[in-house]
């Protein structure tokens, strides 16, 4: 096999893939829940891959789902898990070397606040703590309920959503509620401020309502929707040329251009999309049941799928130095060369 092909060996059931699509869009999404034994040969009947690349090293250490991966300024990974704990790794040595215990409702995201600090919602409140003391330096927002989506916009404060259709935007100084958008019909599942382009300075938000938002955070008026997806929309990011690309549990991942808020153009995934980021080299990563696909916006085409997961993915981020790291629902986290 030439270097960077992908091979794919046709699929043996087809048609029971397609009858049980939304059922694995399901259980990708309500990670909660145990596979039902009888989904499991439908699932290991999905497309194999051969992929060049090796699988480098597996972190155990987590018990729960792992939701949430960053890089931290300092080149460590944090992870977050619904085992309720925050995990500090040292990627060269490939170690866990500090943990983050938590109350129930705990680290469902984590986010890098400017200050190197790390935040996240721990109990009934966002709490910033210093990853190189491992101690909670601070409460910035006290919240009643939990919420599991944090971005820090620009300015400093934090937008956040409580597993509903509306997105919160309070002062990281004082906790005071500046903003809060309404128009979602269901839960807002990710958000990410735009920072460039047309819609410079303005959030985008995709929902289980199948639709993306673009919201004004100074008035609170939505300003543009998206719709084209018939599933939940998961995952946003921003690319260059006013360009954003939006993953959801249809199958899909859409790109849209802002100037015309259209989409250009649709790349099919076999099962829904959970996650996605933009590779250092311009390229897409997504992240779904069992594989990593690599998707060429040039060609808008699927160039290798990296396999080897026993389980979802869920989480994706890439380190300074290429490499691809993925959170699994198992609780595993995987880092690939």
């Amino acid at each position: 096999m030439d270097d960077g092909e992908t091979k794919a060996i046709a699929p043996t059931t087809i048609d029971k893939q397609s009858a049980h699509r939304s059922q694995l869009n399901t259980l990708l999404y309500d990670e909660l829940d145990p596979m039902p034994p009888e989904l499991i040969d439908i699932i290991l009947d999905y497309e194999c891959y051969e992929f060049k690349g090796k699988l480098a090293k597996t972190l155990p250490g987590h018990t729960g789902l792992v939701c949430s991966l960053i890089q931290l300024n300092d080149g460590r990974i944090a992870s977050g898990s619904y085992d309720n704990t925050i995990k500090i790794w040292d990627p060269e040595f490939c170690k866990c070397v500090k943990t983050i215990e938590g109350n129930t409702n705990t680290f469902f995201n984590i986010i890098q606040l400017t200050n190197n600090h790390i935040a996240f919602y721990s109990n009934d409140s966002i709490k910033a703590w210093d990853p190189s003391t491992n101690e909670c330096v601070r409460t910035l927002i006290k919240y009643p309920s939990a919420h599991s989506l944090l971005i820090q916009l620009s300015d400093g404060r934090i937008a956040s959503d409580s597993y509903a259709n509306f997105i919160e935007i309070k002062s990281a100084e004082n906790g005071l509620s500046r903003q809060t958008l309404n128009g979602h019909d269901r839960w807002v599942q990710c958000l990410i401020q735009l920072i460039n382009g047309r819609y410079k300075d303005h959030i985008a938000s995709g929902s289980g309502d199948h639709t993306i938002k673009i919201w004004n955070t100074r008035t609170g008026a939505c300003v543009a929707t998206l719709k084209g997806h018939t599933d939940m929309v998961s995952c946003l990011i921003q690319l260059t040329n006013n360009l954003i690309a939006s993953g959801s549990g249809d199958g899909t991942i859409k790109i849209w251009d802002l100037t015309t808020n259209s989409c250009i153009h649709t790349l099919n995934n076999s099962t829904g999309i959970r996650c996605l980021i933009q590779l250092t080299d311009g390229r897409l990563a997504s992240g779904s049941y069992y594989t990593i696909t690599i998707w060429d916006l040039t060609t808008n085409s699927c160039v290798n799928t990296l396999t080897g997961h026993m389980n979802g993915v869920f989480c994706l981020t890439q380190l300074a130095d290429g490499r691809l790291v993925s959170g699994l629902r198992d609780g595993k986290i995987v880092i690939w060369k």
